[in-house]
């Protein structure tokens, strides 16, 4: 079971996210993080891979001022993957971002 560790604040900055895959995913053409915010809108980002297994990516701060992580409240990411013998997406782990006063 994925799961996050810690509670981000908004616009957080250098929160990593490691998903295990569950198997070697150097051959994956796509590798994709889908974030679904509390608002219900998605965001999709492309992953890295570590350790064979995991796809990871850490929020940065963009041009604008601002992160991924841009609303308070529960989200949900998932791995989309396309490798020689699966396209599809893995299971979905929950999160929550704190507000800047919480």
């Amino acid at each position: 079971m994925n799961r996050a560790v810690g509670v981000p604040k908004i616009n957080s900055i250098g929160v990593k996210f490691k998903i295990d895959i569950g198997e070697d995913i150097t051959l994956a053409t796509t590798k994709n993080l889908i974030f679904l915010k509390p608002d219900g809108s998605t965001v999709a980002v492309a992953g890295a891979i570590e350790d064979l297994v995991y796809l990871t990516y850490t929020t940065v701060l963009a041009v604008d001022g601002t992160t991924l992580l841009n609303q308070a409240g529960l989200w949900r990411v998932t791995a989309q993957m396309v490798l020689p013998t699966f396209t599809g997406y893995g299971d979905s782990c929950e999160f929550f971002v704190e507000s800047e006063f919480e």
